[in-house]
């Protein structure tokens, strides 16, 4: 999804929650800019960064230019951010520090 519609009880969101709580689902989506990680009813939901496009102030999440990587093994989704520095996992925590080993 585009917005963060689980953020907005207006939205009509918890009526979706409610027909996937017997589910495994992850929630992606864009328009704020920032990247930010939640853990909601059990699941993973996860806000892009920018993408590529113009950085967003928020009070949640962080800045981070990124590519995210899904891939599916044994019915689970993978989740892999691409930065240009480093790699990232859907926490938002690096994988590798590339300035470690200088």
């Amino acid at each position: 999804m585009h917005k963060p519609l689980w953020s907005d009880d207006s939205s009509g969101f918890t009526a979706i929650e409610l027909a996937l709580q017997n589910f495994s689902y992850t929630v992606l989506n864009g328009h704020e800019h920032t990247y930010y990680y939640e853990e909601r009813k059990g699941q993973d939901y996860i806000q892009l960064g920018t993408t590529g496009g113009a950085f967003t102030p928020s009070d949640r999440g962080f800045h981070m230019d990124h590519i995210m990587w899904v891939s599916v093994s044994e019915g689970e989704p993978i989740i892999i951010n691409l930065k240009l520095d480093s790699l990232v996992d859907k926490y938002g925590k690096p994988l590798l520090d590339l300035n470690e080993s200088k």
